[in-house]
C-alpha cells in the first residue's frame, strides 16, 4: 500500500516501501485521484480540503510522487454519518439450468417485473439481471449461451410490506412461473443513506491504549 506524508500546507509525497509490489508514478496518482470525487474543489477529507481542480503532480524519483494543489485543514473534523431511511430493498433470486435456461429465465424476469409495476413499483426504482448472462457487462455481444443461469431482482419501496413483495413474486414463480426453477432466495433490508459532514474538533476526544500482550 503507498505511504502519504501530509504537510500542513496541503502538500504531501507518495511513496512506497522499499522492495514492495505495485508502482507509484504520476499515471497511478491520476488514476486514483478520481476514485470517489465528489465536490473537485472541496473534497473534504480528515486531513486536508483536497482542491483537485488545480493538482499537480511530479515524480521526485523513482516510486515518489510530490502533489501540490491543496490547502489547509478545515476548522472542522471530517465525519461519515448514516442514517436509515423509510425505504427498503426487496431482492429475489431464483435459477434456471438446461435446455431453454435463458429462455424461461427471460419469461420469469418479465413476469415478475409486470407484476410488480401493477402493484405500484416504478421501473426506475427496480433493477433486474441474469446472473451468468449479462449480469456484469450487459448485453455484451459474443459470449457463449451459458448452460445455467439466475434470474436476480432488486426493487426499492416506501415500506417493508411492499418490499416483500419482490421476494414473494419471485418464490411464486415456483408454481406459477416457467418450469423447472432451481431454489429460491429472498431479501428485504432497509436502506442506509450515507452523508459527510464536519464537526468541531473539540468536540472530538482521541484515547490511545497501548497493550502489551506477553507472547511467551
Amino acid at each position: 500500500m503507498p505511504i502519504v506524508e501530509v504537510f500542513k500546507n496541503g502538500e504531501g509525497i507518495i511513496s512506497k516501501t522499499p522492495g514492495s509490489g505495485g508502482v507509484v508514478s504520476v499515471q497511478t496518482c491520476k488514476e486514483q485521484l478520481l476514485y470517489e470525487v465528489m465536490d473537485p474543489s472541496t473534497y473534504i477529507t480528515p486531513d486536508v480540503v483536497a482542491d483537485f481542480s488545480n493538482v499537480q503532480f511530479q515524480e521526485v524519483e523513482q516510486n515518489c510522487v510530490h502533489v501540490t494543489g491543496g490547502v489547509a485543514r478545515p476548522d472542522g473534523q471530517f465525519q461519515s454519518d448514516t442514517w436509515r431511511q423509510s425505504r427498503f430493498i426487496g431482492e429475489g433470486f431464483i435459477a434456471y439450468a438446461g435446455h431453454g435456461a435463458i429462455e424461461r429465465a427471460q419469461m420469469a424476469q418479465a413476469i415478475v417485473e409486470q407484476r410488480l409495476k401493477d402493484a405500484g413499483i416504478a421501473s426506475q426504482d427496480m433493477k433486474s439481471d441474469l446472473v451468468g448472462m449479462n449480469a456484469l457487462h450487459g448485453d455484451a455481444a459474443g459470449r457463449p449461451e451459458p448452460y445455467e443461469v439466475m434470474f436476480r431482482i432488486a426493487a426499492r419501496a416506501e415500506g417493508r410490506s411492499m418490499a416483500d413483495r419482490v421476494g414473494e413474486e419471485v418464490e411464486s414463480l415456483w408454481l406459477n412461473g416457467p418450469g423447472g426453477p432451481g431454489g429460491v432466495r429472498k431479501y428485504t433490508r432497509p436502506v442506509i443513506a450515507a452523508y459527510s459532514t464536519t464537526i468541531r474538533r473539540s468536540a472530538v476526544k482521541s484515547n490511545v491504549n497501548i497493550v502489551e500482550v506477553d507472547e511467551r
